[in-house]
Parts: structure tokens; sequence; C-alpha cells
């Protein structure tokens, strides 16, 4: 079990750094006394790059010394998880401009409770209510951010 969520954090890690690194390397850098914009995804890509091989530095030494060096098992995937939060934020992402930000926080806290099967559906509504009306007075009133609030209608 231990080398499963071992293995995980290896490949969330690299996915992580991977992504930093790319996303940086488009980002001017600049000097040590005028950092760019680029110099911070690179740094923490770097150091967890710099992590994902200590980790797995130090998976690969207990297998050896287990003897089971080639017998890393891969880790379940729970589909129902991967793709209610893959449509939460596709939801997301298509509803901001045109549904508002009630309608795109609400949408996307209901499609996200999807992931846990034993959620009651009262339990699902309050807390997509709650998490909207939180984004609302966080981004809109405290914030003062210019989001549009409901849907545009034609």
């Amino acid at each position: 079990m231990k080398a499963r969520q071992d293995f995980l954090i290896i490949a969330i890690l690299v996915v992580f750094s991977a992504t930093l690194l790319i996303g940086g390397s488009s980002l001017g850098s600049g000097s040590g006394l005028r950092m760019g914009s680029g110099s911070f995804p690179r740094l923490i890509g770097s150091f967890s790059l710099i992590l994902a091989a200590g980790v797995a530095m130090r998976l690969l030494r207990r297998r050896w010394r287990a003897g089971k060096a080639a017998d890393i098992a891969l880790p379940a995937v729970h589909w129902q998880s991967l793709i209610s939060i893959s449509v939460a934020v596709l939801a997301f992402a298509l509803l901001i401009r045109s549904g508002g930000l009630v309608a795109a926080s609400f949408l996307t806290v209901i499609a996200c409770t999807f992931a846990q099967v034993y959620r009651r559906t009262t339990e699902r509504l309050a807390l997509a209510v709650g998490l909207s009306a939180a984004a609302v007075l966080i981004f809109v009133n405290g914030l003062g951010l210019p989001f549009q609030l409901l849907p545009v209608t034609l």
C-alpha cells in the first residue's frame, strides 16, 4: 500500500513539475534582483521535481532491500471521482462568462459532490448554495472583482 502511495505522489509531482517548467519557460526569468514572471514557476517546478526524485529514490531503496525492485504495482483509478471533477472544471470554464458566477459555482459544486457516492441530495444542494454564496461574497463583495452574477439573457 505504501508503494502505491509513493508511486502516486511521484507521478503527481512529475506532472506538476513539468507543467510549471513548461509554462514558466515562455515567461521571462529576469535577474536575481528583479525576478521576472517566469522565475517563481521555474523555482517551484524545480523544487517539486527534486522532491519527486527523492521520493523515487526512497521507494527504490526500500524495494531493493525487500528484494522486489521490479515489482511496483500501479494504483487503482477511481473513475467516478476523476470524471466528476473533470466535468466540474469544464462546467465552470464554460459557464463563468455566459452563466454568471452564481450558476457556474453552483453547478461546479454539484458536479464535484458526485466524486463521493454517499452524499444525499439535500447535502449536495446545501453545499452548493453555501459555496456559491461564499464565492459571491468573497470575489464580488470582498475583492471587488467584476464578475457577472446572473446569466446573460438574449
